[in-house]
């Protein structure tokens, strides 16, 4: 069986933060994408999908998969939970692409070769059938926004919302962060 490739490019803003959106309590965050995660963010994509131990398209392996924690509300979520609203439109017109260029090129340009053409027999078959279309694979570039939140228990970093004074749990270990607005508060 053939294998197709196609890359999935997930906009980063300057600082080479990624945008993520807890399961949970819907709130938008950024984690910060380190130069390793970013020299092969395609065998990252493939991890998420693609089971250790099958051949086939999932939402990643369950026994495997590493739980990050909302910086917000500090739920546990596995890694394929943080996807914002528009990555997964985008993830979707991948794969809806990536479907329809298989189902052209395996079924519907083979059968209209074989069988768009009259025969010359009494019983003739014809296929009149259209390829599919593809759909635009398309993802607004980052915006520059949020405040920095270094983690200093993972030495990562993340961003949060700007308006937020609560506690800031770790993304990587869910260590509870004393929050900004608590931080300002002492300080006067």
């Amino acid at each position: 069986m053939a294998t197709t490739e196609h890359g999935l490019h997930f906009p980063l803003d300057e600082g080479g933060f990624l945008r993520r959106e807890c399961p949970f309590c819907k709130r938008e965050f950024k984690v910060l994408v380190t130069a390793e995660e970013r020299k092969a963010p395609t065998e990252s994509i493939r991890q998420l999908f693609l089971t250790s131990d099958q051949d086939q398209w999932s939402l990643g392996d369950e026994g495997e998969s590493p739980e990050y924690h909302c910086p917000y509300c500090g739920q546990i979520g596995s890694r394929d939970s943080w996807w914002t609203e528009q990555q997964v439109e985008y993830i979707n017109a991948v794969l809806r692409n990536i479907a329809a260029q298989l189902l052209n090129e395996n079924l519907i340009r083979p059968l209209k070769r074989s069988l768009g053409r009259p025969q010359s027999s009494p019983v003739s078959i014809t296929f009149e059938g259209r390829e599919i279309e593809q759909h635009e694979e398309r993802i607004a570039p980052e915006p520059e926004d949020m405040t920095r939140f270094p983690l200093p228990c993972c030495e990562r970093a993340i961003k949060i919302s700007d308006d937020w004074s609560g506690p800031v749990y770790c993304f990587f270990c869910g260590f509870p962060h004393e929050g900004p607005g608590r931080a300002n508060e002492l300080a006067r």
